[in-house]
């Protein structure tokens, strides 16, 4: 059995512990989906080996290569739509609200594709903090160009 499978089963009992309002279950369960991530084509007992070495204090480098790997391609999948989406707030909204959701988009992919649609660092440090961050600096972007575009016609 591969790690996927139940990852995938994880996500979907997820939604009912939060429904039951069972959150501190909801968030152990979280916890155990986000330590499967990059994970999910290796079997359950290469898993459990990995995490048992992990617990006695052994670093492999495999591991350490998964976590650290950005992927780009979510990354810049997600860059481009923003910024097609930058005009429309309501569009760019449910943009976000897509790459909130995405379980791919990690705090690291969150990271690059804020700096990507914003040009400038991040200064936050969590996921729905970046996302905020994001909102932020287009409204205050659009209030600019508002500001010049009335300046302009005097």
């Amino acid at each position: 059995m591969k790690v996927g499978s139940i990852k995938s089963g994880l996500e979907k009992l997820l939604p009912v512990l939060e429904e039951w309002e069972a959150g501190k279950a909801a968030k152990d369960f979280h916890k155990l989906v986000e330590l499967m991530d990059g994970y999910e084509d290796m079997t359950v007992d290469a898993f459990c080996k990995k995490a048992r070495e992990g617990l006695e204090g052994r670093k492999t480098a495999a591991k350490s290569a998964v976590k650290s790997t950005l992927r780009q391609d979510v990354v810049d999948r997600y860059v481009a739509t923003l910024k097609d989406k930058i005009k429309d707030e309501a569009a760019f909204d449910q943009a976000l609200d897509e790459v909130n959701s995405d379980k791919q988009v990690r705090v690291a992919e969150m990271k690059a594709i804020a700096q990507g649609v914003m040009g400038l660092t991040p200064l936050k440090k969590s996921k729905k903090a970046l996302i905020e961050e994001i909102k932020t600096d287009r409204a205050q972007n659009i209030r600019t160009e508002n500001k010049f575009k009335i300046l302009s016609k005097w």
